[in-house]
Formats: C-alpha cells, sequence, structure tokens
C-alpha cells in the first residue's frame, strides 16, 4: 500500500498488488466501512489541501467510482 511511483513500479515487477489512497477510499466505500459522502469530503480535502498530487482526470475517475457504487 502506496501512492509512491517507483514504489509501486517495483512491487507490480514482483507481481505484488498495489493500492493507494484512492484505492482504499474506493474499496471502503464498496465495502460499506465508508459513507460515500464522507468519502467525497475526503477526496476534495486530498485534492484542495494538496494532501496528494491528483490529476483531474483521477479526480473525476475516483469521484465516478465513489459515486456509482
Amino acid at each position: 500500500m502506496t501512492d509512491d511511483k517507483r514504489a509501486r513500479r517495483f512491487a507490480n515487477d514482483l507481481g505484488i498488488a498495489t493500492t493507494g489512497t484512492l484505492g482504499i477510499i474506493i474499496t471502503a466505500v464498496e465495502n460499506d466501512r465508508l459513507s460515500k459522502k464522507k468519502a467525497l469530503e475526503l477526496l476534495d480535502r486530498i485534492k484542495h489541501e494538496k494532501l496528494l498530487y491528483l490529476s483531474e482526470e483521477l479526480v473525476r475517475y475516483a469521484q465516478s467510482m465513489i459515486e456509482d457504487d
């Protein structure tokens, strides 16, 4: 579990599945551990407080995954 691009690439090269912050949030919503509202609030906070670099495309994808669950 990491958001570091190099670490993820290395793990994937070794056949180790990875996930990052957004994957954890989306999975938490899918497993009813986190409400959609709270997940979208977290996504907004991450984006606006620049806690993690997220492209607009990735933000839209995460939003759609959360909202469509």
